[in-house]
């Protein structure tokens, strides 16, 4: 008697189904909003694209793409309870941020390390990083919370990775100081420090549903 009651108070306590979209219409619809923001950002800072810089060294905005892309969606996808993803794909946005790293520090040295130039501000372009990626992070968040992530820590790092890198994106149009040094320290290594965080972030976020 009391097995059935028990199971009556849980069908009639069953909270509400949340729909959710599929992976990649999710996963689409997020990179559009982070694009739309990014480009807000951009300009507005660069006075209606008045100041907009073109890069120079394009193939590195490649790896910060493919960082920003694969992190995202790996992140939307092992979210969903069943979506599971081999271990060495789980890899892929590291080996994309390991070679961004890897390609300044080979312009680094290719250069003359000595004549690069640190007169540009360092903490302008760490600022708008960390300002042009809330928007996103905090979508993505609420997106992967509306699932079961179980990978806290990872998917954590993931988010904030992918945030930081369409930001990192975006402040390449913005900031007109290419030299590695600066790249390195003011654009590359807050992306990686802020993934780190990210994985504090997502064990604090994510709380067990069940």
């Amino acid at each position: 008697m009391k097995r059935e009651k028990f199971i009556q108070s849980l069908a009639t306590h069953v909270p509400p189904v949340k729909r959710i979209y599929p992976v990649w219409i999710t996963f689409l619809l997020w990179i559009l909003f982070s694009f739309l923001t990014t480009l807000l950002f951009v300009w507005n800072r660069s006075g209606n694209f008045v100041f907009l810089h073109i890069p120079k060294y394009l193939y590195e905005l490649s790896f910060i793409f493919f960082v920003f892309a694969s992190s995202a969606f790996i992140a939307i996808y092992t979210s969903i309870p069943g979506n599971r993803i081999r271990d060495k794909y789980l890899l892929v946005p590291i080996l994309f941020l390991l070679t961004w790293v890897i390609s300044i520090l080979l312009r680094f040295f290719i250069n003359n390390p000595s004549s690069t130039s640190s007169d540009f501000s360092y903490h302008n372009c760490t600022k708008d990083i960390l300002l042009m990626s809330l928007p996103p992070a905090t979508v993505l968040i609420y997106i992967i919370n509306r699932r079961l992530p179980m990978r806290k820590n990872w998917i954590g790092f993931l988010i904030i990775t992918a945030s930081a890198s369409i930001s990192a994106l975006g402040v390449a149009f913005l900031c007109a100081n290419e030299f590695p040094k600066h790249l390195l320290f003011a654009h590359t290594i807050p992306v990686i420090l802020v993934g780190l965080f990210g994985i504090f972030l997502g064990r604090l976020i994510f709380k067990e549903k069940f």
